[in-house]
């Protein structure tokens, strides 16, 4: 028992001993445990940087990365070592120590933080901008690479003090910024753009605002792969007649165009915006010319159309414009706004008691002053009716009937030369009816679109004296005729056959 009670005692002392020995009596390599802390010029934490444990003769041990709060933590046997902070394989920072046991250190690095503020000519902040961060001396590859918010911030970035950089900042691989700083501490860096807004405002010759007006600008850029990069935007005018291009380039190449309901009537080319540029703001007033369209009316015989009314109608709603009559020379006249219109020519027709139409025009105005005329080769048209027997010969004196689709519009008859002739019809279907002493004989189905002569030949007629005949009636005529002066001639032979009986047997003496 007495034993027992010194053994425990003497376990208890070994264990004691043990836990708080770090090595195995026998001089086993023993591992320390070393914390180091990284902080910047600042005092903050420096996360996910390479720290390097390095032997006195260069060996590189151990390498680690500190995590988010600027830790890193090793396991080292005794010894002398140097720990390094790499930064982009430079050496930002270095501490020497001779390590016995689990120790905590403190690493500066030569590192500021900074961000950059990207803004528009205005200070108004540009989000989405890419920064890229060159070491001054190596521009060949981006050191750091971060991007804008909608704030226009970038998240902060850690970079060595005391050295000379060069800032570049892309929008979709097109260089729009770029400087030179040289860093002598944590800082933001304002990065002014080149981007301003546009406002284009469009009046007519009147200065009142003009809405609707598809304005459109181009503009062309060369990105970081000398690759030539067309550029387009459009905007309508709003009710005050604005077109706002919020944050484009200032100094490169545009071309703007102006086009109402479809009509360009205005290009117009810049090298670049910078001369009409103004505290951020590049402003372009663009008068909208009007049209004088002059529009004149003739007939198919080239003769003016003095009841001529002319209506004016946009192509692109369908909307009535204006409306003009003609006056005693055919002539209308309109003022009108760029884009495309149809014009539709209607007139009375005296002969039809109806208003036809006469035409229509598809124009397309950009301004200044237009002449166009209309020639109804259907309208004011003459409709001549030959009427002719079965040998080619007039027949005078029949009747003609004209109808205008199932429309009567009048009856006439054949002159001598069997020609009717009727004038100041429009173009159409038209059946031409030919009656005989009443009786309905032929019907011929036409189409005018100018004025033309018709032939109606009659079989069965023939004409005789100034009278149209059947050819069975004037066949029975002759013949009729032919018996009766047969009859005569025999009838006047016959007498003249008597009387020179008589005359023979007065003249004869008697025996």
């Amino acid at each position: 028992m007495k034993k027992e009670r010194i053994f425990i005692p003497l376990f208890l002392l070994i264990l004691l001993f043990l836990s708080f020995t770090p090595c195995f009596i026998s001089g086993t390599n023993v591992k320390y445990r070393v914390v180091i802390k990284v902080i910047d010029l600042d005092g903050s934490p420096v996360a996910h940087l390479n720290i390097t444990a390095v032997l006195p003769n260069g060996t590189i041990v151990q390498s680690k990365e500190t995590n988010s709060s600027g830790y890193v933590i090793f396991e080292l046997v005794k010894g002398n070592y140097t720990f390094n902070a790499l930064w982009h394989n430079l050496t930002v920072g270095s501490i020497s120590s001779n390590v016995t046991k689990d120790s905590l250190f403190i690493l500066n690095c030569d590192l500021v933080n900074v961000s950059f503020n990207v803004t528009n000519l205005l200070g108004e902040p540009l989000s989405g901008i890419i920064v890229e961060i060159y070491n001054s001396s190596q521009l060949d590859f981006p050191l750091e690479i971060t991007e804008t918010n909608k704030t226009g911030l970038t998240p902060q970035k850690l970079l060595l003090n005391g050295t000379s950089y060069v800032f570049r900042a892309f929008l979709n691989s097109i260089e729009i910024a770029n400087k030179s700083h040289y860093l002598s501490s944590s800082s933001i860096i304002l990065l002014t753009v080149n981007f301003a807004h546009l406002n284009v405002s469009v009046t007519d010759e009147r200065g009142i605002g003009l809405p609707n007006i598809n304005v459109r600008i181009l503009w062309t850029w060369t990105n970081r792969t000398k690759h030539v990069r067309v550029e387009e935007k459009s905007v309508l005018t709003n009710s005050k007649g604005n077109a706002e291009f919020l944050n484009i380039p200032v100094n490169v190449p545009y071309q703007i165009e102006l086009i109402r309901e479809g009509v360009r009537f205005a290009k117009i080319n810049f090298t670049d915006l910078k001369a009409i540029l103004k505290n951020g703001w590049i402003t372009l007033n663009v008068t909208c010319p009007y049209t004088k369209l002059y529009l004149q009316v003739s007939d198919s015989e080239g003769y003016p159309v003095d009841n001529a009314h002319v209506e004016i109608y946009s192509l692109t709603n369908g909307v009535l414009i204006g409306e003009d009559a003609a006056n005693s020379s055919g002539w209308t006249s309109f003022t009108l706004l760029p884009g495309r219109y149809k014009a539709y020519v209607h007139a009375y027709c005296e002969v039809l008691q109806k208003n036809v139409t006469l035409g229509k025009l598809f124009l397309n105005l950009t301004g200044g002053l237009r002449i166009e005329t209309v020639k109804s080769l259907g309208y004011n048209v003459t409709l001549t009716v030959h009427v002719i027997d079965r040998f080619g010969k007039p027949l005078p004196n029949v009747e003609i009937e004209i109808s205008y689709y199932d429309m009567y519009v009048t009856s006439m008859r054949t002159k001598g030369d069997g020609t009717a002739e009727i004038h100041g019809l429009v173009k159409g279907n038209y059946i031409v009816s030919v009656l005989i002493s009443g009786k309905l004989v032929e019907v011929k189905s036409i189409y005018l679109n100018g004025s033309r002569e018709v032939t109606v030949k009659l079989e069965r007629y023939i004409a005789i004296g100034n009278y149209p005949l059947e050819a069975l009636q004037a066949i029975n005529l002759l013949l009729t005729i032919l018996i009766a002066v047969s009859f005569f001639i025999i009838m006047v032979f016959r007498k003249f056959n008597v009387l020179r009986h008589i005359r023979e047997k007065l003249i004869t003496p008697r025996s």
